[in-house]
Parts: C-alpha cells; structure tokens; sequence
C-alpha cells in the first residue's frame, strides 16, 4: 500500500506540473470512486492554498457519505 501522504505529494507535484506546462483553466481534471475522492481533496488544498484552479472537474462516483449511515444505501447499492 502507499503512504496517503507520499500519494498526496505526488498528485500535487503532478498538477503543478501540468499548470508549469498549460494554463490551470484548461486543465480537466476527473476521477473515478476513490480517484474522484483524491481530486476533491486536491481542489481543496488548492483553494486553501489560493494556487490556480482547474477548469472543470469531472466526478465519477465519490463517496460523500463515508461514515456509510445514509439507510438509502442497501436500496440504492443494486443500482449504482
């Protein structure tokens, strides 16, 4: 398993990367289940840090509810 924080370092260092290369507001950024989480907590250090935004953020199932107590999950899990 990696370390959340190694991971967290390498996300960062590949989006400055990309910002050095092409301007933040033509950058798409998108993620899928817990890759849609990563790019969240992304977009929050860069709000914290007031660095540039991407121009748009494509989420593909995250979980919002991560405390799993929503009762609407055995319902909707078949489905989703």
């Amino acid at each position: 398993e990696t370390d959340i924080h190694r991971m967290t370092q390498n996300i960062d260092a590949v989006y400055e990367e990309a910002c050095r290369l092409f301007e933040p507001a033509h950058l798409i950024l998108a993620g899928d289940s817990a890759g849609a989480n990563l790019m969240f907590t992304l977009v929050q250090r860069l709000i914290a840090e007031g660095k540039p935004l991407p121009g748009k953020i494509i989420a593909i199932t995250p979980v919002f509810d991560a405390s799993m107590e929503n009762p609407d999950i055995e319902k909707t899990d078949p489905i989703d």
